[in-house]
């Protein structure tokens, strides 16, 4: 009799363990509150204008030393995060990083090369902005890049 209450009280916690852990792992997946997964940029390597035009310093951001690269910048001075990828050897792309299907985090995939939502993964979009896959509607909000003397200028719009 004691072996039973042993194994069945060992069973409960055991049961109770498991479905704790699986309620962690659902939440997490099912999560719809933004979590940024990329690397933010530090404050120094960048400055906003009051017209919210954005100054990188590249030589201050060792993430985009390499094509692949990416950095993400949230700043209460933005109206919304932004991530940077270096696309090419003189090539960046800027956009929002928020996924446009639920506003999750956007990554870059180095090996892909393409914009991956962070929730589910499902949501990807080339460097172009265009959707590839994903239950998202239209594409990335980009924005235009300059790069002179090792400056990368753009202007986030709320448009």
């Amino acid at each position: 009799m004691r072996t039973t209450t042993n194994t069945t009280r060992f069973s409960a916690v055991g049961m109770a363990g498991v479905l704790g852990l699986l309620s962690v792992c659902l939440a997490g997946c099912s999560s719809f509150k933004y979590v940024n997964q990329t690397a933010v940029i530090k404050s120094d390597a960048y400055v906003v204008g009051q017209d919210k035009t954005v100054k990188v310093t590249l030589a201050k951001v060792p993430e985009l030393g390499k094509v692949g690269g990416s950095i993400a910048i949230m700043d209460p001075k933005l109206s919304e995060p932004v991530i940077i990828a270096r696309t090419g050897d003189t090539d960046y792309v800027v956009a929002c990083s928020k996924c446009p299907h639920r506003g999750m985090a956007l990554a870059y995939s180095r090996e892909n090369k393409r914009f991956e939502c962070s929730s589910l993964g499902s949501g990807k979009y080339g460097a172009d902005g265009k959707k590839i896959s994903g239950p998202g509607k239209g594409c990335l909000k980009r924005y235009p890049t300059q790069l002179e003397n090792g400056v990368l200028t753009f202007r986030v719009s709320d448009k």
